[in-house]
């Protein structure tokens, strides 16, 4: 019986991390697609430096979000939290060239509409991302990831 009970608790524990990564990678995406969206259509900026500065701030509030809500890092410290953030960085900057040079080609080069191309491309990112983070960023050593 407690291994039943233990069984319930570690998959009840994996689908609330499912849910939050979820929620939180929609108020993500909600934030890089509102903020493209107002640069472009009410600022006039261009596709590609609205689209830079959105993944930016996308970027930023992942990483906050998924520290301290998604993932529970326990990094801390400036040495750890350097590491952590820099890991991090490296991860989205890899997929932020990826996302950008994307929409580069499908938007600008091939003329695909550009809210089409940055839906497709984000589903890609996401992924991507996720799996940067729980196999890379966010692993804590010895311990098996969620």
């Amino acid at each position: 019986m407690r291994g039943l009970a233990e069984r319930l608790r570690a998959e009840r524990a994996k689908l609330r991390h499912y849910v939050l990564y979820l929620i939180f990678g929609g108020l993500t995406t909600a934030l890089n697609f509102g903020l493209y969206t107002l640069l472009t259509r009410a600022l006039g900026w261009g596709g590609t430096t609205a689209n830079a500065v959105s993944v930016v701030c996308a970027v930023l509030f992942a990483y906050v979000t998924n520290k301290l809500v998604v993932f529970q890092s326990r990094a801390s410290g400036a040495g750890g939290l350097a590491r952590e953030f820099a890991s991090f960085a490296a991860g989205r900057a890899f997929t932020m060239v990826l996302e950008i040079g994307g929409f580069e080609l499908l938007h600008t080069w091939l003329k695909f509409h550009d809210l089409a191309v940055k839906a497709a491309l984000t589903v890609v990112i996401i992924i991507l991302n996720y799996l940067i983070s729980r196999f890379v960023v966010f692993r804590t050593p010895g311990k098996r990831a969620v």
